[in-house]
């Protein structure tokens, strides 16, 4: 059976074709402009993401201290401790009495600081206290916990602790595990930082990433955070580690020695064991000043060719380079001003030991100094 269309109504009227035309025109005319509108809005919700992602990356890009502040207004001394008590690792030791004596020292003579107090300080470009200190602990040993939590309990002294994951995983009985890790959290002394995973010398970059987002992951799943403060391990670095953990937003540490102000990217740390821990040394770190440089080169402690050692520095002071002295650990280096304010630092083509550290100062007065230092690792 054949359909048939049904009729139209009688009172139906047919609208000329040119009416129709016009209807169809204005529909298609708005039609348009609303997917105009449409994929223009779109486009736009698009750019502002990707507006968002480029400002976001900007603020981790690397940390954003203020610069106005003259550096003896900005000065940190921060102490890097590893054990105290094990008198059989002299080396990264220092003994129950010379700690209680460095906090009795700190304590008298300058201002014991939380490092995070710092940091906010030179984001807010507010001064520091005169003489600041901050003291902090690499590799998570135990006796952070057993020996040298109870005396910093009993002089009211902050501290940050920095964590190898894998360390604190093992649950071996020399290291802090999680739950260590946890009670030490409680108090409001204590910061908790981040090594790499395995606290191992730098290797390929690629490796290093890995260990960084390892740690990084482990700290979230223990802690539910992921550390602000980041301690390259045995101060080893080179300028991609730097960039590397800049772009992930963390404020990085090393191991050379020199005081730290708003324009360190690697902050400095003088460490602390049993061979360098005499009071003159202690109070000669806590009147000392920052010795602003610029143009360092190279910005790393160890070369990207694993083969090489770096063995030249160069550096541009900015109060001029007459009074400064350079000096290396265990062999000589040579010197050269280049001009008024323009140094470079050679080492031996081979040298002698695995750990060369460079401290050069420049005299302000009888007592005190300015004070920066570089390390290389061969």
């Amino acid at each position: 059976m054949v359909s048939r269309c049904p009729s139209a109504p009688v009172n139906a009227t047919l609208q000329p074709v040119s009416a129709v035309s016009k209807a169809n025109i204005f529909l298609f005319v708005s039609d348009m402009r609303a997917t105009i509108a449409s994929r223009i809005k779109m486009r736009y919700i698009y750019l502002m993401k990707i507006i968002m992602v480029l400002i976001l990356l900007g603020l981790m890009a690397s940390p954003t201290f203020a610069q106005s502040l003259p550096e003896d207004k900005s000065a940190a001394r921060i102490l890097a401790y590893f054990r105290v008590g094990q008198e059989t690792s002299p080396a990264a030791n220092v003994t129950l009495e010379q700690f209680e004596t460095h906090l009795k020292t700190l304590k008298s003579k300058s201002a014991p600081t939380a490092l995070l107090d710092i940091i906010r300080a030179w984001e807010g470009n507010s001064a520091l206290p005169d003489k600041a200190t901050v003291i902090t602990f690499d590799s998570g040993h135990r006796s952070i916990l057993t020996k040298a939590f109870p005396l910093l309990k009993k002089y009211g002294i902050p501290f940050t602790v920095f964590i190898a994951s894998d360390l604190a995983n093992i649950g071996a009985p020399q290291y802090l595990d999680w739950d260590d890790i946890k009670t030490l959290r409680k108090s409001e002394l204590v910061t908790i930082g981040m090594h790499t995973a395995s606290y191992h010398s730098l290797q390929d970059i690629g490796t290093f990433e890995k260990e960084l987002n390892t740690a990084r992951a482990r700290f979230r799943e223990e802690l539910g955070i992921v550390p602000t403060l980041f301690s390259f391990p045995m101060g080893e670095y080179n300028s991609a580690a730097v960039d590397l953990v800049n772009e992930q937003g963390f404020i990085a540490l090393g191991q050379h020695s020199g005081v730290a102000y708003t324009q360190n990217t690697v902050l400095p740390r003088f460490t602390m064991n049993e061979y360098y821990s005499n009071e003159t040394r202690l109070n000669m770190i806590i009147n000392a000043l920052p010795l602003p440089v610029t143009d360092i080169s190279p910005h790393a402690s160890i070369s990207t060719d694993p083969k090489k050692a770096l063995t030249a520095f160069g550096l541009t002071a900015i109060h001029g380079n007459e009074g400064i002295t350079c000096y290396g650990s265990g062999e000589g280096i040579d010197v050269e001003k280049i001009s008024p304010q323009r140094i470079e630092i050679r080492t031996s083509a081979r040298m002698l030991s695995k750990r060369l550290r460079i401290n050069c100062t420049q005299k302000i007065d009888e007592n005190n100094v300015r004070w920066m230092g570089f390390l290389s690792v061969r």
